[in-house]
């Protein structure tokens, strides 16, 4: 969606033990991207400062990232507490969010992932949307990229041979729910807009 995130690839890793030299695997691994590097791409550099409030940031990669975080369903994040994000200072001096870790989130599904008990969700794959109160206007522009990118989304993960049919229908499921929510003014209004509780951050 964006060139502001950490790169990963998905591999088969063997892991082998220092002393004793016995082999586990190959299993599955995640490699991702070194946060220096994420920042070096977007012209700026990694800063360590909590506290952070949406005013803080740049308005359209703000918008971006809590779009995204709604479509995959994770709510374990937190820019105030710089959980699961890092912060990318530009020259100028704004700041950009770029959220990583998604592993509790609903499009990933997790048997061992629970939500937060202080958001009153059900469970992981209810979907939760925490960003700033935007007009439906500003959120239409923001959702635009994802509606652009959707037949590609679906594409990957129907390309994704590993997965067994029964899960890979339900990922794709999850997906087209988000995009019937931003698929055009009214359901973004209904979706984002009037029921969001405004609040400095997350």
């Amino acid at each position: 969606m964006t060139p502001l995130s950490f790169r990963a690839r998905l591999a088969r890793a063997t892991y082998v033990d220092e002393k004793s030299k016995k082999k586990t695997g190959p299993r599955y691994a995640l490699l991702i991207e070194h946060e220096n590097d994420v920042a070096r791409r977007a012209e700026g550099r990694v800063v360590e400062l909590p506290r952070v409030v949406f005013k803080d940031l740049v308005d359209e990669t703000l918008d971006h990232m809590m779009l995204f975080e709604y479509m995959i369903g994770n709510t374990d994040v937190s820019i105030w507490a710089l959980h699961n994000v890092r912060l990318v200072q530009k020259p100028n001096r704004t700041l950009l969010a770029v959220p990583y870790d998604f592993d509790l989130s609903g499009f990933v599904h997790a048997p061992y992932a629970i939500p937060d008990r202080n958001l009153r969700l059900r469970s992981v794959v209810d979907r939760l949307y925490r960003g700033p109160c935007r007009s439906t206007a500003e959120l239409d522009a923001a959702a635009a990229p994802f509606r652009a990118r959707r037949a590609e989304m679906l594409a990957l993960i129907e390309s994704m041979r590993d997965l067994e049919p029964a899960i890979r229908r339900e990922v794709k499921d999850y997906l087209e729910e988000f995009f019937r929510a931003i698929d055009k003014p009214a359901s973004i209004k209904k979706s984002f807009v009037d029921g969001c509780k405004p609040q400095p951050m997350m």
